[in-house]
């Protein structure tokens, strides 16, 4: 019996865990609970395994209309479905990190993501995004993502 009770207890850690760290997961993407094994071995496994490949099919699929975004120190490579006319401002605010931004006439300067801001560490230090690769001219909130894009968020202090 205690046994359960002290596997019941990691199992709560870990849930609990696993929901403080999901700032950068999407609404529509519930997160996914670890699989139980059991040291009866009733076949658990097998069910874990049918249920991964059938994510893994999802994800493919979600990838047809997705992009992809990787916030420095905040998440990495996470998908969200996006719609025609979407910007790399409206992925990153699907995101929810807590997020500080400045419209600055010219387009929106996103001057803060989860408590770091621009000028923290020097006068030229921020946020800069890359798509694909390569440093768009545009502002964040007019550069329209497609199907496919990879988007990165890095905090630079030059």
């Amino acid at each position: 019996m205690s046994k359960n009770k002290k596997l019941m207890g990691i199992m709560m850690a870990l849930c609990m865990s696993a929901s403080v760290m999901t700032a950068c997961q999407s609404k529509e993407e519930p997160p996914q609970e670890p699989p139980v094994s059991t040291e009866a071995g009733d076949g658990q496994e097998e069910g874990s395994e049918q249920q991964n490949a059938e994510g893994a099919e999802g994800s493919e699929q979600a990838s047809e209309s997705a992009c992809t975004i990787t916030i420095q120190d905040f998440c990495t490579d996470k998908q969200f479905e996006i719609e025609s006319g979407d910007t790399v401002y409206d992925v990153l605010k699907k995101t929810e990190v807590d997020m500080g931004a400045t419209n600055s006439g010219d387009g929106i300067f996103v001057d803060g993501i989860n408590g770091k801001y621009a000028g923290d560490e020097g006068e030229t230090s921020g946020w800069v995004y890359t798509v694909n690769g390569e440093r768009p001219e545009e502002s964040c909130d007019k550069y329209e993502v497609k199907a496919g894009d990879v988007i990165v968020w890095e905090y630079v202090t030059e």
